[in-house]
Protein backbone atom coordinates (compact mmCIF):
# COMPACT_ATOMS: atom_id res chain seq x y z
CA UNK A 1 0.00 0.00 0.00
CA UNK A 2 0.85 3.58 -0.53
CA UNK A 3 0.07 6.84 0.67
CA UNK A 4 -1.27 9.72 -0.95
CA UNK A 5 2.58 10.87 -1.37
CA UNK A 6 3.61 7.54 -3.09
CA UNK A 7 5.18 6.64 -0.08
CA UNK A 8 5.24 2.91 0.83
CA UNK A 9 3.56 1.95 3.87
CA UNK A 10 2.72 -1.86 3.95
CA UNK A 11 2.54 -4.72 2.02
CA UNK A 12 0.74 -7.67 1.44
CA UNK A 13 1.95 -10.66 0.73
CA UNK A 14 0.66 -14.48 0.50
CA UNK A 15 1.87 -14.97 3.88
CA UNK A 16 0.20 -12.22 5.22
CA UNK A 17 -3.07 -13.65 4.02
CA UNK A 18 -2.79 -16.69 4.73
CA UNK A 19 -2.03 -16.17 8.51
CA UNK A 20 -5.43 -14.19 8.97
CA UNK A 21 -8.01 -16.57 7.76
CA UNK A 22 -11.37 -16.64 8.83
CA UNK A 23 -12.01 -19.60 10.64
CA UNK A 24 -15.21 -22.22 10.63
CA UNK A 25 -15.21 -22.98 6.44
CA UNK A 26 -17.44 -26.33 6.63
CA UNK A 27 -15.07 -27.50 3.56
CA UNK A 28 -11.71 -27.50 5.19
CA UNK A 29 -12.11 -29.60 8.16
CA UNK A 30 -10.53 -32.64 6.42
CA UNK A 31 -7.60 -30.67 5.20
CA UNK A 32 -7.04 -30.26 8.79
CA UNK A 33 -6.87 -33.65 9.48
CA UNK A 34 -2.70 -33.35 8.20
CA UNK A 35 -2.03 -30.14 9.02
CA UNK A 36 -4.19 -28.38 11.87
CA UNK A 37 -2.54 -24.68 9.88
CA UNK A 38 -4.02 -25.08 6.47
CA UNK A 39 -6.04 -22.37 5.00
CA UNK A 40 -8.41 -23.07 2.17
CA UNK A 41 -8.48 -20.37 -0.27
CA UNK A 42 -12.38 -19.92 0.40
CA UNK A 43 -11.66 -18.79 3.77
CA UNK A 44 -9.54 -15.87 2.41
CA UNK A 45 -12.33 -15.26 -0.22
CA UNK A 46 -14.81 -14.91 2.60
CA UNK A 47 -13.13 -12.33 4.70
CA UNK A 48 -14.77 -9.51 3.68
CA UNK A 49 -14.63 -7.72 6.67
CA UNK A 50 -10.85 -7.13 6.86
CA UNK A 51 -8.56 -4.70 4.90
CA UNK A 52 -5.74 -4.73 3.11
CA UNK A 53 -4.28 -2.46 6.12
CA UNK A 54 -5.64 -5.43 8.97
CA UNK A 55 -3.42 -7.85 7.06
CA UNK A 56 -0.27 -5.98 5.34
CA UNK A 57 3.14 -6.38 6.97
CA UNK A 58 4.81 -2.95 8.31
CA UNK A 59 7.68 -1.49 7.86
CA UNK A 60 7.89 -2.78 4.46
CA UNK A 61 11.45 -4.21 3.37
CA UNK A 62 12.45 -1.80 0.01
CA UNK A 63 15.38 -0.77 -1.71
CA UNK A 64 16.50 1.82 -4.27
CA UNK A 65 16.53 1.90 -7.21
CA UNK A 66 20.31 1.86 -7.80
CA UNK A 67 20.14 -1.42 -5.11
CA UNK A 68 23.05 -3.69 -6.97
CA UNK A 69 21.33 -7.24 -7.77
CA UNK A 70 23.99 -8.73 -5.52
CA UNK A 71 22.86 -7.13 -2.41
CA UNK A 72 19.39 -6.92 -3.51
CA UNK A 73 19.44 -11.07 -3.77
CA UNK A 74 21.06 -11.48 -0.41
CA UNK A 75 18.81 -9.26 1.44
CA UNK A 76 15.50 -11.43 0.24
CA UNK A 77 17.04 -14.22 0.92
CA UNK A 78 18.56 -13.24 4.45
CA UNK A 79 14.85 -11.33 5.06
CA UNK A 80 12.48 -14.23 3.42
CA UNK A 81 10.87 -12.05 1.32
CA UNK A 82 10.04 -13.23 -2.38
CA UNK A 83 8.96 -9.46 -3.95
CA UNK A 84 10.47 -6.40 -2.20
CA UNK A 85 9.28 -2.69 -3.71
CA UNK A 86 11.95 -0.34 -5.09
CA UNK A 87 11.87 3.55 -4.15
CA UNK A 88 13.21 6.29 -6.03
CA UNK A 89 13.43 9.44 -4.10
CA UNK A 90 11.34 7.71 -1.29
CA UNK A 91 8.61 7.07 -3.90
CA UNK A 92 7.51 3.46 -4.90
CA UNK A 93 8.67 2.85 -9.05
CA UNK A 94 8.22 -0.77 -8.71
CA UNK A 95 8.59 -4.84 -7.49
CA UNK A 96 11.70 -6.97 -8.13
CA UNK A 97 10.28 -10.42 -7.18
CA UNK A 98 12.81 -13.51 -6.85
CA UNK A 99 11.97 -14.52 -10.85
CA UNK A 100 12.79 -11.22 -11.57
CA UNK A 101 16.44 -12.21 -9.97
CA UNK A 102 16.61 -14.74 -11.65
CA UNK A 103 15.78 -13.95 -14.83
CA UNK A 104 18.51 -10.99 -14.70
CA UNK A 105 21.22 -13.92 -13.03
CA UNK A 106 20.03 -16.05 -16.49
CA UNK A 107 20.80 -13.39 -19.06
CA UNK A 108 23.81 -12.27 -17.23
CA UNK A 109 25.30 -15.88 -17.83
CA UNK A 110 23.80 -16.24 -21.20
CA UNK A 111 21.83 -18.85 -20.42
CA UNK A 112 18.49 -17.27 -21.94
CA UNK A 113 17.79 -15.18 -24.89
CA UNK A 114 15.90 -12.04 -25.48
CA UNK A 115 12.39 -12.49 -26.24
CA UNK A 116 11.91 -11.05 -30.19
CA UNK A 117 7.96 -10.95 -29.58
CA UNK A 118 9.26 -7.55 -26.70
Amino acid sequence: MIDNDHHVVGIVSEGDLLGHPPSGSPRAWWLRLFNNDTVCLEEIATARHLKARDVMTKPVVTVVDQTPVDVLATLMRRRRVKRVPVLQDGKLVGIVSRADLLEALMRRTGAVEECPCG
